[in-house]
Formats: C-alpha cells, sequence, structure tokens
C-alpha cells in the first residue's frame, strides 16, 4: 500500500455519465479523490486525463463480486483509505418476466436474467460487505455508503416490476442494518431515491410527457452530500422530487404489537453472525 491520503477518498460507482458523473465531480470540488467504477473505457478514461492523480478509473461489473474486491483493493492500494462508498450502478428493465411473446405457446421461456436484481440488490451487497472490510482498516475506521434507489421502488410500477422491486430491497437493507453499522463499525448507511431524472436513458417522448415532474440531478446531488457530510443520519431513505428531498418515515405496523417480533434475540444474532450484535435494547442469550 502506498501513503495514506491526507484527502478523503470515495468510491463511485456508474460514475462516469449522469448522476455518477456529477457525483464524482461534486465531490472532486471539496478535495475529495475518487476511485470511479463503470463499463464505459473512453469516458472513464477521459475522466482520469482531466483530474490526474485526483481520479482513478477502473472497469468494474457491479454484479460481480470479485471484480468489486479488485477495485477496492486498487482504490485501497493507491490511496490508504475508502471513506465512502457511493453505489449508483444500475441496470434497466430487460428480464421481460411477463415473456408476452410466449402467450399461446406450451414451451417453457428461457430464465431471465434478472441483471436489474443482480446488479443493483445483489451488487449493493457486495458493496456493502466490501465497504465494511476496507473502511474497518481507514485510519479513523468508519466512512459512509449511499446507494441510489429509486422513488418507484416505493409505489406500484407495472412497466419495471422487477426494477422496483430491487431498489425497494436496497432501502429495506438500508433500514435493517443500519443500527448495527453505526453502532458497531462507524458506518452510515442511506439511500437516495431518486425521482425520473432527465439522462440520457429517457427518451425525449418521456421528457415531453413528464414535463414538470422531472427531478433534476442537482437536487439528488444534494441528498448525497447531506447524507456523506452528516454522520448522525443512518438508516434514511431520502425521497427526491423536483427541488424536493423527503426522508420517508418507516411504514406503520398493521398491530402495535407486531413490532415486538423485529427486536434483536442475541440468540438469533449469534447463530446467524457467529458474534453478538452489542446492540442497545436487545433480548440477551441465556445459554
Amino acid at each position: 500500500m502506498g501513503s495514506v491520503s491526507e484527502d478523503k477518498v470515495a468510491i463511485v460507482s456508474g460514475a462516469v455519465v449522469s448522476i455518477g458523473e456529477a457525483l464524482l465531480r461534486t465531490l472532486l470540488g471539496k478535495g475529495w479523490k475518487v476511485g470511479a467504477l463503470d463499463l464505459d473505457d473512453n469516458l472513464g478514461s477521459a475522466l482520469e486525463k482531466e483530474f490526474p492523480e485526483k481520479v482513478i478509473y477502473i472497469r468494474c461489473d457491479m454484479s460481480s463480486y470479485d471484480q468489486q474486491a479488485v477495485a477496492f483493493t486498487q482504490v485501497f492500494k493507491k490511496w490508504g483509505r475508502i471513506d465512502a462508498f457511493c453505489s449508483n450502478a444500475g441496470a434497466s428493465e430487460n428480464s421481460q418476466i411477463y415473456k408476452l411473446d410466449y402467450r399461446g405457446k406450451d414451451t417453457i421461456p428461457p430464465e431471465p436474467n434478472c441483471l436489474p436484481t443482480r446488479v443493483s440488490f445483489f451488487g449493493f451487497l457486495y458493496d456493502v460487505q466490501l465497504s465494511i472490510h476496507f473502511m474497518r482498516q481507514n485510519p479513523t475506521p468508519g466512512g459512509a455508503i449511499v446507494g441510489t434507489s429509486s422513488s418507484l421502488s416505493t409505489h406500484p410500477t407495472p412497466s419495471m416490476p422487477e426494477h422496483a422491486a430491487a431498489k425497494a430491497a436496497m432501502n429495506v437493507f438500508t433500514r435493517s442494518s443500519a443500527p448495527f453499522l453505526k453502532s458497531q463499525e462507524n458506518i452510515t448507511i442511506n439511500t437516495v431515491l431518486p425521482g425520473m431524472v432527465p439522462t440520457r436513458n429517457i427518451p425525449s417522448q418521456m421528457r415531453e410527457i413528464f414535463d414538470g415532474y422531472l427531478t433534476p440531478v442537482d437536487t439528488i446531488i444534494t441528498a448525497y452530500l447531506r447524507l456523506l457530510e452528516d454522520p448522525s443520519l443512518y438508516g434514511q431513505n431520502l425521497d427526491t422530487f423536483r427541488n424536493e428531498i423527503v426522508a420517508l418515515p418507516e411504514q406503520p405496523w398493521i398491530h402495535p404489537d407486531v413490532v415486538k417480533t423485529t427486536e434483536v434475540w442475541e440468540g438469533q444474532f449469534l447463530a446467524f453472525h457467529g458474534q453478538p450484535s452489542c446492540l442497545p435494547n436487545t433480548h440477551p442469550f441465556r445459554s
């Protein structure tokens, strides 16, 4: 490993266009160094040339744990720290779960590729595990993880059901893991839920239909910075729409007594994770 950077270091996935690029440039403007993960080598190399010694581009398929592990290791070896991971990579709905072209056929349809799930949710789990590992090794252990979810994750979305489900899973995982990560690892974890953003992936006709209902990238970046800069915020799902940023409340319980079943019994935590949680207000394990 080289010398430890005095500047903070972030890894941004999906870093070379749209939200990711805007986030990368914003962090650079605030003095950060950035490991930029993406699959567009031309744009990634251009960012490296534009910001020498400030940006390192690494080609990385975020659905691959092995590729992510190589990328994390490369960034850590270069700068000696990883203070934040911005999990911004995503994949469009292409599994075609409905398989409408198989109507009237008795042939079994092919296995769905589940790319939105593999990139958005499995990739997010990989991000988190690797972030924990490397943030434990920081000069001051700890850091921040922020994932790009979607406002579609909280409402029925017939045209993109898998995308919505994968993003919803990010939100629930964030809320569930946040208390332990904050208490025991000094790591905050949160998500930002962008509304429809006028990126290159939005066709012109959609822009016309939803004119006046789009969310500027600047709003999303503001939400990201709030979560990166305030260590008191953890387990938050920040919804963004137009110029508004709203912290989503937790879902109400169908019955007030149901909350009891979500409390931590240390025996179960120990069985699943190998050590007790040491969280406050847990039920002790009696051997």
